[in-house]
C-alpha cells in the first residue's frame, strides 16, 4: 500500500505509536524526530489520500491520527 517506501512507513509507524499518548500534530512531528524518521516522510504521511480506498491518517485542525 505504501509501494514499499520504507521511510513512509516508518513515518506512519511513529504517528501511531505517538498517538498512544497525543494526537497533537506538534508533538507528533518532534517525538517522530526523536524516533529518527525524517520530517518529510512525517508530512508526507500525515497528508495521505485513502490508498486501494482505505484511509490511513486522520487529520483535523492541529491533530492527527494513524488509522492503521
Amino acid at each position: 500500500m505504501l509501494g514499499n517506501d520504507g521511510e513512509l512507513t516508518r513515518a506512519l509507524a511513529a504517528i501511531g505509536l505517538v498517538n498512544t499518548f497525543t494526537t497533537d500534530i506538534n508533538v507528533v512531528r518532534m517525538m517522530s524526530g526523536v524516533l529518527g524518521v525524517d520530517d518529510a516522510a512525517v508530512s508526507e504521511a500525515i497528508d495521505l489520500s485513502p490508498r486501494h480506498g482505505l484511509p490511513l491518517v486522520a487529520k483535523k485542525g492541529r491533530s492527527v491520527l494513524a488509522l492503521v
